[in-house]
């Protein structure tokens, strides 16, 4: 994975995460780094598959505070329901992580990466662990006033 794939991702984060929920995201380029895989993820994940001319998983990963507090931001709703992050919630950050996703391949675009993404898969749970096919994950810490949160890119070039 080369440094156009990774800024892709960082400045799509940065720049839709403000948009949508106004929070300004602080890159912890200090603890970037290559993680073996299975990875130890937070308590909320939303996994995105992509294909073409780059492949693999694209997970971003949450505790769950951090994933009301941004959900909450982006939808102006109460993210907790009985203690719990809401269906709502789940959506808005399933659908945040796509637009990510999407923002980021089209960057890549320019590139001249043609990519094709999965719908988003959210899933949660203390203590999950996830593999991906390639046997590291690139693990970007990100800070950000309502938390941190993490994105975790494993893709590799056809």
């Amino acid at each position: 994975m080369n440094a156009e794939t990774v800024n892709a991702f960082l400045a799509a984060a940065t720049r839709v995460i403000k948009q949508f929920c106004n929070i300004d995201l602080v890159v912890l380029k200090d603890k970037i780094a290559l993680r073996p895989s299975p990875v130890r993820l937070y308590d909320v994940n939303v996994h995105i598959g992509i294909v073409g001319s780059l492949s693999g998983v694209v997970y971003f990963s949450f505790p769950q505070e951090t994933a009301a507090k941004i959900a909450s931001s982006m939808t102006g709703l109460n993210s907790f329901e009985d203690g719990v992050l809401s269906e709502m919630a789940k959506s808005a950050l399933s659908e945040l992580c796509n637009i990510i996703c999407g923002q980021a391949a089209i960057e890549l675009s320019n590139y001249g990466h043609k990519l094709d993404l999965s719908p988003p898969a959210l899933f949660t749970g203390s203590g999950v662990l996830t593999s991906s096919f390639q046997s590291v994950l690139l693990g970007i810490p990100m800070q950000s006033p309502v938390g941190i949160f993490e994105i975790d890119v494993a893709l590799t070039a056809k």
